[in-house]
């Protein structure tokens, strides 16, 4: 269990890219979709997603919602 939270440590910046990738995606998808479900499902996960790696800019700043 250490040698994961080691690794995740040690490449956080990859595993952000690659959320971030992902996110971008799945953004695209739900754009292309009628239903406000799916919406309300990415906006959760973009929650948690800033939740996990906060802006860490000087002077802070917010995730847009």
């Amino acid at each position: 269990m250490n040698t994961i939270l080691a690794w995740f440590t040690d490449n956080s910046d990859v595993v952000f890219e690659l959320v971030m990738a992902l996110i971008l995606i799945l953004e695209i998808v739900v754009n292309l979709t009628p239903s406000d479900k799916d919406n309300s499902i990415l906006l959760k996960i973009k929650n948690v997603i800033a939740f996990l790696f906060p802006n860490r800019r000087k002077g802070g700043g917010k995730h847009e919602s």
